[in-house]
């Protein structure tokens, strides 16, 4: 059980296994003399709502 969960703090799922495959694919294409560009890619994650969410107050 992750620690988040024991304490009811809502989270965001990681998806470990996508974030390696893409780091990994994009060192092998440097490394077969593939350009060197700064770049950014976007996973898609999950939030897991625990017990530490609740609708916002009305402050007006």
């Amino acid at each position: 059980m992750p620690a988040a969960a024991e304490y009811g703090l809502t989270t965001f799922a990681n998806p470990f296994s996508d974030i390696g495959r893409t780091a990994a694919q994009s060192l092998l294409s440097i490394l077969q003399g593939g350009a060197i560009e700064p770049n950014c890619k976007r996973l898609p994650m999950m939030l897991i709502e625990r017990s530490s969410v609740a609708p916002a107050k009305n402050l007006f």
